[in-house]
């Protein structure tokens, strides 16, 4: 993971950079998603997102509201860059944790989606697994975001393909 201070520019690239450039199927951001002057993170990643995810967004909002009415000043967003699903989220640790208990289950499917998969959802398809792990990072008090990713991803399609050329 990064720590980065609260700069638009500083990580529109990064995310750009792990995206687009090293082939990261997940980027997952802490902080910046609510009304203080320096939460910027939105602003810094819509210009970047080729399609937004609005089902996400919605997810994670309805499963905050669940828990607090304050949950209605967050901001965060969600979308695709290239082969890559990034995710703004909350920056206190129970939000973060909260909201992706809400799209969990809907993210492997989406990397598969992402990544070409050609199956029917409404079919004996198996979308890919994605764990969660227990959330580390960021002190909500931070000017900084916490950054975190997964590893490039592969799907099955394309060890085909590598099979098929050896």
């Amino acid at each position: 993971g990064f720590m980065i201070p609260d700069d638009p520019q500083t990580l529109r690239s990064l995310v750009m950079e792990l995206a687009l450039g090293q082939g990261y199927d997940l980027i997952l951001t802490s902080g910046g998603t609510g009304l203080a002057p320096r939460d910027t993170t939105p602003e810094a990643l819509l210009p970047i997102f080729e399609r937004r995810l609005p089902g996400f967004e919605q997810a994670m909002m309805q499963a905050s509201l669940a828990k607090t009415p304050t949950a209605a000043i967050s901001r965060a967003v969600a979308g695709t860059l290239g082969r890559t699903i990034a995710i703004t989220l909350p920056g206190s640790r129970k939000a973060v944790s909260e909201n992706l208990a809400a799209i969990l289950p809907a993210l492997g499917h989406a990397l598969e989606k992402l990544h070409g998969d050609p199956s029917d959802a409404g079919n004996e398809h198996k979308p890919r697994q994605v764990e969660s792990s227990q959330y580390t990072g960021n002190n909500p008090l931070s000017d900084q975001h916490m950054l975190a990713f997964g590893t490039p991803y592969q799907s099955s399609s394309d060890n085909r393909r590598k099979e098929k050329s050896n």
